[in-house]
């Protein structure tokens, strides 16, 4: 995740209220109630197919939510590489998460674009979707919602391309409301979002 101090001074507030909600939705296992967060409200965006995307797609399962681009040079191949490992774990478990990434970099990732990426990383679109839309709208969306910190604006001649936006993956059970954040760094977060997942 990027640094705090990276940050302007209202998304760092964001980060860090995500961080601190996180350590108390990382659960270990347990009889613990699974914490409810927040519910995400209705959304369009548009998927790798070129089709509209509602939020009211995903009701009736959980899913796992991140935001991404597909030029992101540093934390969105951990990002993706860890939402891998979520679903073999899940589903070596015998249980069903639908995987959803985000584009916070509109402009470029068209849905032909991401379309490509997903060939290139071997998604299984069975169980994975990839969003965009507009810039703005998105990161309101990840900001209000999910309290998900994006910043800055697409730009090729700055580092990571001017975008910023944090690791954390969300999980959203399947009546639509937030249960976990979970560190995207964390070696354990395979295995503990099939346990809360079981859990729900």
């Amino acid at each position: 995740m990027v640094p705090l101090v990276a940050l302007p001074p209202r998304i760092a507030v964001l980060a860090l209220c995500a961080a601190l909600l996180m350590g108390g939705c990382r659960q270990k296992g347990g009889d613990e109630p699974i914490p409810h967060l927040g519910h995400v409200p209705a959304f369009t965006l548009t998927d790798q197919a070129g089709r509209p995307f509602a939020a009211a797609e995903l009701q009736g399962k959980p899913h796992l939510v991140s935001f991404m681009f597909t030029r992101c040079p540093s934390v969105c191949p951990t990002v993706l590489g860890k939402k891998k490992a979520v679903l073999k774990a899940v589903q070596q478990a015998g249980l069903d998460l639908s995987m959803v990434s985000i584009s916070i970099d509109g402009d470029n990732d068209t849905p032909e674009v991401l379309a490509r990426y997903a060939e290139k990383h071997g998604l299984d679109l069975a169980h994975w979707t990839l969003l965009t839309g507009d810039a703005r709208e998105v990161a309101a969306q990840a900001e209000q919602s999910f309290k998900i910190a994006v910043s800055g604006k697409a730009d090729e001649t700055q580092p990571h391309f001017g975008l910023t936006h944090g690791s954390h993956l969300v999980l959203v059970d399947a009546q639509g409301e937030i249960r976990g954040y979970y560190a995207a760094m964390d070696a354990e977060t395979p295995q503990r979002i099939a346990s809360d997942l079981t859990r729900l």
